[in-house]
Formats: C-alpha cells, structure tokens, sequence
C-alpha cells in the first residue's frame, strides 16, 4: 500500500558516497533524478549521516544499482557509516567510490545543498556531473522493485 503512492514516478536507486577528512560516508537514495544534461538533484533524508556531511564544493560519487544489488541497496540503507564498513564492494573510480557491478557510476560537484518549504530538514543537493561511465547492461534497480 506505501508503495502505491510512488509507483507514478518510479525511481532508480543509487548509492552516494563522500569522503571527508579521511572518513567515507555512503547512502542509499532513491530521491535522484537527472535535470538537465550535466545536472541532477538529490533528496537526502535528514537522518543520513552521510547526507549531513555533503556540502557546496563537495565531490560525491554516484552509483546507480541493478536489480542484482537490491541486496546491497539494503544493506548500505539501512545502516550508518559510522557503525559498519560500507565499502568493501567499492572501487576508486575518478577520485571518488563507486560500487563494483553498478549500472552506472558518475563523478559530481555538489554545486548547491539546499532547504526549501516543507522539507526543510532534508538536503536537496544540486549537483553537476563531471565524469561518468556505464560498467554494464543489466536492468535498473527501482524503487517499486524493493
């Protein structure tokens, strides 16, 4: 029933990542979509730790799942970065971690993180992509397929 309120626009899922004074941080998301040619936004809960340590200037990496890693979208989500190693799965792609096995990985420049009406506490990051690359051709992971 939850789920049939988000079936009209049917997200990828994706993992984000960040790298901060030495300390890796990743997320789950399925609030991303691409908003131009270069750019796309995020909707980043406010109790993701991860979310609350990316910022304007911030590079994130952007992983986008198959169906073959709803596993791993789970297990990555339901989790803090501060409490289990989420990067074992990860390789170094252009300066950032990605997860091995994605769809597609991207490179991006946080160019905003901003707080409007009604989801304030939440983190809307606008970012833009430098870099990207398609590891393979296996159908997307979605929201709906969780």
């Amino acid at each position: 029933e939850y789920m049939k309120k988000f079936e009209t626009f049917d997200h990828s899922v994706s993992i984000i990542t960040v790298e901060k004074q030495g300390k890796k941080y990743a997320m789950t998301c399925a609030w991303a979509t691409q908003v131009g040619y270069e750019h796309l936004v995020c909707l980043i809960g406010s109790q993701s730790l991860t979310g609350k340590n990316i910022q304007k200037g911030d590079v994130i990496g952007i992983s986008v799942l198959t169906k073959k890693q709803a596993e791993l979208a789970n297990r990555v989500g339901e989790t803090h970065s501060n409490e289990v190693d989420k990067f074992k799965d990860t390789f170094n792609y252009e300066g950032v971690n990605c997860y091995h096995n994605a769809r597609r990985v991207l490179k991006c420049l946080v160019e905003d993180v901003l707080h409007l009406k009604d989801i304030e506490e939440d983190n809307l990051v606008f970012a833009k992509i430098i870099d990207e690359k398609e590891l393979n051709n296996d159908e997307i992971l979605h929201m709906s397929d969780m």
